[in-house]
């Protein structure tokens, strides 16, 4: 299927002759529909942090018995409408709702006008960069900048005929059921190495237990020092972003090129077989880490990061890093953090040091370290397959819209 979809956006030949000029108001029809939740049989939520970027799919939502909304909760959506963030719009906010629910009053809630348009392309059209552009250009504010419908309505682009319209639908669509099918096997994967984890390292009261502090050859807080505004110039030293510390298994090339003059302040670069921690961040964040294979020679952590090296006769540094993804590891870690203010939380070196780390017999090491790797390897290449997809998928849309 792949193949095949690759192939047929290979040879897109879009002749745009017989397209006619509209305005998105003219196919696009604002929802306005108010619910009073007292006495509402609706069950569900939708709030911003909801909706992902770039991704049509919700896959995030709440239940109105389970917190609090305010009063700009009041917008009514039905299964199938569009919900789009009216704010920030440069994130790109635009879901299929997959239910009807309530959302807020800077939801926008859009229903295609089926006269005009196939009601299928319709979330493609709003992720088009013409789209974006055309939304942020005409946002107001500088904190939280929004955009009006009337502006939004007012977008112009070219719309082909209705029968052509399912056709470039069933190919948009098509791509999306691929990349929808990868990210299940992701998901697969994922649950694959946890359990695995679970298994062999988390439950198995067997394993001695040891605090990570006699494990580190070495641990060191990062580097705080001023950057460059722009991109990394590999000629220099660089930084590492705290954003490049996230869930995934890979190290994001989120990288800051460090002022000359404060080149001295730097502490170690990034050694090989290191993993680099997250001692303070949000809640979602503290603990969170990345294992570094190969040295960085000119890329050094930031102050919020410590660099660990383990001591590799004891355990292999890669499993002690695996361990770390684990939600037994983090939630050790979450209970020792400190902070009120559950959008900056911090834990100290001397609590981190005390949580015990199981330790396998050295050929049950390299046994784990073997499977953690291939499917680690696996989700890396649906990772990859993913990405390239998606970006396929991007390019349709320009061409399209």
């Amino acid at each position: 299927m792949e193949a095949i979809i690759s192939e047929a956006v290979k040879h897109l030949n879009l002749d745009k002759s017989n397209w006619s000029p509209v305005k998105f108001g003219e196919i696009a029809i604002q929802q306005k529909k108010t619910v009073d939740r007292d006495s509402s049989s609706l069950t569900k939520y939708v709030k911003g942090e909801h909706m992902g970027s770039e991704d049509i799919h919700l896959r995030e939502w709440g239940e109105l018995q389970d917190e609090y909304l305010g009063p700009a909760f009041i917008r009514y959506f039905e299964e199938g409408d569009i919900l789009y963030g009216s704010r920030r719009t440069y994130l790109k906010k635009v879901v299929i709702a997959p239910f009807e629910g309530i959302t807020s009053n800077t939801t926008f809630v859009i229903k295609a006008n089926e006269k005009k348009l196939d009601k299928r392309l319709l979330p493609f059209i709003m992720l088009s960069d013409g789209f974006s552009e055309h939304s942020i250009k005409n946002s107001k504010g500088s904190v939280n900048p929004y955009v009006n419908w009337k502006d939004l309505a007012n977008y112009k682009f070219l719309l082909p005929p209705l029968d052509q319209q399912a056709e470039l639908a069933e190919l948009l669509w098509a791509m999306d059921e691929v990349i929808e099918r990868e990210r299940e096997l992701q998901e697969s994967l994922n649950f694959n190495l946890k359990a695995y984890l679970k298994d062999n390292l988390v439950k198995d009261s067997k394993l001695d237990k040891i605090p990570l502090g006699e494990i580190i050859e070495s641990l060191e807080a990062g580097s705080s020092v001023n950057c460059h505004n722009g991109g990394y110039d590999p000629n220099g030293k660089g930084i590492l972003k705290t954003s490049a510390i996230t869930g995934e298994n890979f190290l994001a090339s989120e990288v800051k090129t460090v002022l000359k003059i404060q080149e001295s302040k730097l502490k170690k670069n990034i050694k090989a077989n290191s993993i680099l921690f997250n001692r303070k961040n949000t809640q979602a964040l503290v603990g969170s880490s990345k294992f570094v294979e190969n040295e960085l020679p000119n890329i050094y952590c930031p102050d919020l990061i410590w660099q660990i090296q383990i001591r590799s006769e004891i355990i292999f540094p890669k499993l002690v890093w695996y361990y770390m993804s684990t939600e037994q590891f983090r939630s050790q870690i979450e209970s020792l953090s400190n902070g009120t203010n559950l959008s900056m939380v911090n834990i100290s070196q001397k609590k981190a040091l005390k949580v015990n780390i199981p330790i396998p017999s050295r050929t049950k090491q390299s046994q784990l370290i073997h499977e953690l790797d291939r499917i680690d390897n696996c989700k890396s290449l649906i990772n990859s397959r993913i990405s390239d997809s998606t970006s396929l998928q991007k390019s349709l849309i320009n061409q399209i819209f």
